[in-house]
């Protein structure tokens, strides 16, 4: 299988129906047997998606873009899981 901007764009859809469903749930908690929180991993991934999408879009000749996605540590789950979104939909627009 080949990974597809559309593909991209459709994971992160469906990591949001899953997310969204446990917005109530303590996101300071370590993501399963990783040593990041949840709250950090979904910054993780939304900072993966649009440095992807950077360097695609911007095709860099010599070096890769320095350039990543924070999320406030205030933000709500809502927004964090927005973000994600956002970051993957970053990536099916190219």
């Amino acid at each position: 299988m080949s990974v597809t901007p559309a593909l991209v764009s459709e994971s992160t859809g469906e990591m949001k129906r899953a997310l969204d469903s446990s917005l109530d749930a303590d996101r300071s908690r370590l993501a399963g047997d990783l040593d990041w929180s949840c709250r950090q991993t979904g910054e993780h991934v939304a900072d993966d998606l649009f440095s992807y999408a950077s360097q695609v879009l911007a095709q860099p000749v010599d070096d890769y873009l320095p350039i990543e996605v924070t999320v406030p540590d205030e933000a709500p789950p809502a927004d964090l899981v927005r973000s994600i979104v956002m970051c993957g939909e970053c990536c099916d627009s190219q």
